[in-house]
């Protein structure tokens, strides 16, 4: 009889730790094929930003920009920089803090330097 009980009790431990043993391998198997899964969305969102960079790059091409300015010149102002339209630090006049802050910028503050840049019809 105790022989018996010992038997069912092995058949039975071995029964519960094979169960165990697949659903841990089924476990690892999901987790694997998520990860394979990641891994290519991972390398396919790397190909989509070397695309982004390459267009970006097309996109700011210097001459192209030049002929962008060009066209338009009238309808957007755009005034291509030159080292002519920087001022000197010394021309600009600081005020305190709390002055600043109470009476804020003055209206005509920046119209000469905008003035300057706008292109006649």
């Amino acid at each position: 009889m105790i022989r018996a009980l010992w038997t069912v009790a092995c058949s039975a431990g071995v029964i519960a730790s094979a169960c165990w043993a697949y659903q841990e391998n089924d476990r690892t198997r999901t987790s694997m094929n998520r990860l394979d899964d990641l891994r290519q969305l991972i390398e396919s969102e790397h190909e989509g930003l070397a695309v982004l960079k390459i267009e970006w790059a097309y996109l700011n091409r210097p001459d192209r920009l030049r002929d962008l300015v060009d066209l338009n010149y009238f309808d957007l102002w755009l005034v291509p920089v030159a080292h002519t339209r920087f001022g000197m630090i010394s021309q600009v006049e600081l005020m305190p803090k709390e002055t600043a802050a109470e009476t804020g910028p003055e209206p005509g503050a920046l119209g000469s330097l905008t003035e300057t840049a706008k292109p006649s019809r």
